[in-house]
C-alpha cells in the first residue's frame, strides 16, 4: 500500500471502523485454512469480526479455533434451528443488525485475502462518501499458487466482497430476505444501493481467492446454474422498484451469542494462556475481574519505581474501579511493593534486557483486552492527579466521545512549581500546561502503532475528542539527578540533542501550580 497517501492510512490503521461478516453454514475445515492468512488482517486497530453460524454443528470446534487468535474482536451468533443450505440473507442481515463499526464488509468465510482487502477497500471509503465499494474474487485450485504471471489463468469476478457504510445498508433494510435460494441477492442489494443515491465503486485491486476441488467444473457449475435463472429474478435482481425492502423485523432470524469480544466468558482463561508465555511472573489479585463491568480502568507500566509504588497505586484507587500493571525487569522490588485495593493484576515481563516503552504499554492493552471496561487511562507511576479537577466519569458528555485529553504540567525543584519555559506549545496559550491524551473508548484488543519506541502516540486512536479540564502533576522531571538520567536515556534512543537541552537548565522559569485556576473544555466530534 505504499501508493497510499501515508497519513490517510495511518488515521484508518489506527481504528479502521470495519465490522467484518462471515456467513457460516459447516465451513469449519474451509474457514480454518482461509483463517491462516486472514488473522494479520483481521487482528488491527477497530475491527471485528463478527461469525454467523447458521447451524450449531461444528459450534464447539470453532470456539476452541477462535480461542487460538484471542486478539481479534470475534463475535458470534448462533442459529440453532435445523435446515437445509439456504441462500445467506437473513444470516447476514443479523450481522448487520449487530455490527458495531461504521462500515460493514461482507465476505465468504472461506475466502483468503490476497491482497490486504480491508485496507484497500476502506481507504477509498474514506475518500469517497455515500458510496460502496466492490472487491474482486478469484476461483483458484484448492492448493493453487496464485503470483502476478498466472493469475490471468484463473476466473475472475469483480464482485467478491462489498464494503458500505452501516448507515447505507440500515436505510434499505439490509439485504432482500424473500431470496431463499441461490443467486440474484447480492446484485440486488447493490442495485438498491444505487437507488439510494450509493455511488457504486469498483476495486479490482482487492483480491480475495476463493479455493475449490476441481476449480474448472465448479466454475462451469456456477455458469449454468446462473444461466437458469429466470427472468423474474435477474429483474428483481438488475431492476428492483425499490430501494427500501424487508419488514420493520428484519435483521431478527436469530440473535443467540455464544462469544463476544466486548463481554468475553473467555476471557481469564485466554489472559492466563497469554501472560502464561508473556510474563515472568504474574498475578491475579482479584478472581472476579474478568466478571466485572467497569466503568474505567487504568493501565499503569513501571520500571524501577519503588519509590513511588504503592503510593501512586492508592492515589489512582480513587479514580477508577480497576487497575493493571506490567513491570519492566525492574530489580528493586517494584513487582513486589505492587499492593492496592483497585490492582486486579499485576505482571511482570520475560526478560530482554532492553526496556521498550512502547511494547509495555502495548502489552498492557492486550492484558485489558480480555477484561470487560468501557474507559481506560494509561498512567505512569510519577503522575498524579490534581485533585482540584476531579474526573467527572458520570459526565453524560462523555457518551459523545472517544477519545479524553487531560492537562498536564512538569513539577520543577519543589512539588508547588512548574517549569513553564519548556519547548512545547500551551493549548491555552500558558506556558508550561501543555496536552496529553491519556483516556480513550474501549473497542477490544488495540495496538499503539509506531515506527518510534520514543515520543510515540500515547493512546492507541484519536476521534470524536474532548478535553477535559482535568491535570496532571507530572513528578518525574521534579528532580535534578532524575533530568539528568532522563536525558541520558532519551539521548541513547534519539540523537537530536537539542530537543532535550532543556533537562540541563539551571534558571529555568518556575510558576506556581497553585495560580493554574481555570482548565477550559474543548470538544471535537469527528465521525
Amino acid at each position: 500500500m505504499s501508493s497510499l497517501i501515508p497519513t490517510v492510512c495511518d488515521k484508518i490503521e489506527s481504528n479502521f471502523e470495519v465490522s467484518v461478516l462471515l456467513p457460516f453454514y459447516r465451513k469449519y475445515d474451509e474457514f480454518r485454512r482461509a483463517l491462516q492468512t486472514n488473522a494479520p488482517y483481521f487482528q488491527r486497530n477497530g475491527i471485528e469480526v463478527i461469525i454467523l453460524m447458521d447451524s450449531p454443528q461444528q459450534e464447539d470446534e470453532l470456539v476452541v479455533l477462535l480461542k487460538q487468535y484471542p486478539f481479534i474482536n470475534w463475535k458470534v451468533l448462533i442459529n440453532r434451528q435445523p435446515h437445509e443450505w439456504r441462500n445467506p440473507v437473513k444470516v447476514l442481515n443479523v450481522g448487520i443488525r449487530h455490527a458495531s463499526k461504521k462500515y460493514i464488509l461482507a465476505m465468504d468465510p472461506e475466502s483468503e485475502m490476497h491482497t490486504d482487502v480491508i485496507l484497500q477497500l476502506r481507504y477509498m471509503a474514506e475518500l469517497y462518501p455515500h458510496s460502496y465499494f466492490l472487491g474482486s474474487v478469484l476461483f483458484v485450485d484448492s492448493e493453487g499458487t496464485v503470483n502476478e504471471s498466472n493469475m490471468g489463468l484463473y476466473h475472475k469476478l469483480p464482485y467478491g466482497s462489498i464494503l458500505a457504510a452501516r448507515e447505507d445498508i440500515l436505510a434499505i433494510r439490509g439485504y432482500d430476505e424473500s431470496y431463499t435460494t441461490w443467486g440474484g441477492d447480492d446484485n440486488n442489494i447493490r442495485s438498491r444501493l444505487d437507488l439510494h443515491g450509493c455511488t457504486r465503486m469498483m476495486a479490482p485491486q482487492a483480491i480475495l481467492l476463493h479455493r475449490e476441488k476441481n476449480n474448472r467444473e465448479q466454475h462451469k457449475s456456477r455458469t449454468e446454474k446462473y444461466n437458469r435463472l429466470s427472468m423474474e429474478v435477474r429483474k428483481k435482481a438488475f431492476y428492483p422498484q425499490e430501494a427500501i425492502c424487508n419488514d420493520l423485523d428484519w435483521g431478527t432470524d436469530f440473535s443467540e451469542c455464544i462469544y463476544d469480544y466486548a463481554n468475553n466468558a473467555y476471557g481469564k482463561e485466554m489472559c492466563l494462556a497469554y501472560l502464561s508465555g508473556a510474563a515472568s511472573q504474574f498475578a491475579l489479585l482479584q478472581e472476579d475481574a474478568f466478571d466485572r463491568k467497569l466503568r474505567c480502568l487504568i493501565l499503569i507500566p513501571t520500571y524501577n519505581e519503588k519509590r513511588h509504588i504503592p503510593e501512586v497505586l492508592q492515589h489512582l484507587d480513587k479514580y477508577c474501579d480497576g487497575i493493571i500493571l506490567l513491570d519492566d525487569e525492574s530489580n528493586d522490588g517494584t513487582y513486589e511493593l505492587a499492593a492496592s485495593k483497585k490492582l486486579l493484576l499485576k505482571a511482570q515481563k520475560q526478560k530482554t534486557g532492553l526496556f521498550t516503552d512502547l511494547e509495555n504499554r502495548n502489552m498492557l492493552l492486550k492484558i485489558a483486552s480480555f477484561l470487560q471496561s468501557e474507559w481506560i487511562i494509561f498512567m505512569d507511576a510519577d503522575e498524579r492527579f490534581d485533585s482540584r479537577w476531579p474526573l467527572q466519569l458520570q459526565d453524560p458528555d462523555l457518551q459523545l466521545f472517544d477519545t479524553i485529553c487531560f492537562y498536564l504540567v512538569h513539577l520543577w525543584d519543589d512539588v508547588h512549581k512548574y517549569r513553564a519555559d519548556i519547548p512545547e506549545s500551551s493549548p491555552i496559550g500558558q506556558q508550561g500546561i501543555v496536552h496529553r491524551w491519556r483516556m480513550f473508548r474501549n473497542k477490544g484488543h488495540m495496538q499503539i502503532l509506531s515506527p518510534k519506541t520514543l515520543h510515540f502516540p500515547s493512546i492507541p486512536y484519536r476521534n470524536d475528542k474532548l478535553t477535559l479540564p482535568v491535570l496532571i502533576l507530572h513528578l518525574g522531571m521534579l528532580q535534578r539527578s532524575k533530568r539528568l538520567e532522563k536525558y541520558s536515556r532519551y539521548l541513547a534512543a534519539d540523537d537530536e540533542r537539542e530537543k532535550y537541552h532543556y533537562f540541563l537548565a539551571e534558571d529555568a522559569l518556575l510558576h506556581d501550580v497553585a495560580a493554574i485556576t481555570e482548565l477550559p473544555v474543548y470538544k471535537q466530534l469527528l465521525s
